[in-house]
């Protein structure tokens, strides 16, 4: 249960990485929109920490959220990114 976990976060992480650097060399104000599960974990917050200093050494920006462990709170935040034009 715990490899399958880390290997769907490693997945995310790669398509997240892959967008940046796709839109990135278009669009030098790239908008990235996160949503994880929880920022009072220090695991969590360290990706997220890790993934905004990458984004932005590209020129882009990073918008992270804490959906609480709440399904339907982390599709709304992933619903008013799509709505405020985040890119990835």
């Amino acid at each position: 249960m715990k490899i399958q976990y880390i290997k769907n976060l490693l997945g995310v992480l790669l398509v997240m990485m892959v967008g940046l650097t796709s839109a990135s060399s278009k669009d030098k104000g790239v908008k990235v929109g996160m949503t994880v599960q929880d920022l009072s974990n220090p695991t969590w917050a360290g990706y997220c920490q890790a993934i905004k200093k990458e984004i932005e050494s590209k020129g882009g920006r990073l918008n992270y959220v804490s959906c609480e462990s709440n399904v339907n709170k982390q599709i709304t935040q992933v619903e008013n990114f799509v709505a405020s034009g985040v890119n990835v």
